[in-house]
């Protein structure tokens, strides 16, 4: 039987939410945030228990877990800390330490958004231009095993990544060209830093945008 199963929320006020946004490669965790008593918390669901994962040290609690290796050990997600504001964190079921990817080159990341199917690589959002909004935002790479941070720059279109593949090479997402509301799918080698545009389907207004990738 096909079956939807609430998988409930953290012990907060009537008035909860709480979202997943990935799984493990068994089926088994699953991973977003929900409301709690001490604010929006990143979330682990496993075995019919949901496990709230606090945040990086600092401001007032606020942490969503966006996506979960295959193997259901690593964990990457957005917090807010009071060193760097909001950054994104990768954080390790074994032993529960929630670690901030930061960029030492003094730019901002803002947001963990996919990790590789095999755990070796991150990718998300950065702030291109802390001091002037209107400068479109990019993608940032991150090599767990290497600690080697790199950003996927491409003015003036905004970037948006939303999968990375499972063996960590490819990345997909969508683009918005600068100043129109046209976006379209891409995916972007990591190893030749190459994008390739994926276009759209004929008729009707222009967008695409792609979610996921194998």
């Amino acid at each position: 039987d096909r079956l939807i199963q609430s998988l409930g929320a953290l012990p907060s006020n009537p008035f909860f939410e709480s979202v997943a946004y990935g799984v493990s490669g068994d089926g088994k965790r699953i991973v977003g945030y929900s409301d709690s008593d001490r604010g929006r918390e990143a979330f682990l669901y496993e075995n019919g228990i949901m496990l709230a994962l606090g945040d990086l040290p600092g401001r007032a609690l606020t942490s969503e877990a966006n996506d979960i290796s295959a193997d259901g050990r690593f964990i990457v997600g957005t917090g807010i800390s009071s060193a760097r504001g909001r950054e994104p964190f990768i954080y390790d079921v074994g032993t529960q330490a929630m670690t901030p990817v930061i960029d030492l080159s003094g730019g901002r990341l803002l947001d963990g958004i996919a990790i590789s199917g095999n755990g070796s690589i991150i990718a998300g959002r950065v702030e291109s231009d802390p001091l002037d909004s209107q400068v479109p935002d990019q993608v940032f790479v991150y090599d767990v095993a290497k600690d080697h941070l790199n950003l996927f720059i491409s003015l003036p279109d905004w970037n948006r990544v939303t999968d990375v593949s499972d063996d960590g090479s490819t990345l997909v997402g969508s683009r918005q060209t600068a100043g129109t509301t046209q976006n379209q799918a891409f995916s972007y080698d990591i190893a030749t830093q190459t994008v390739t545009l994926l276009g759209d389907f004929p008729g009707g207004n222009f967008t695409s945008k792609a979610h996921a990738v194998s």
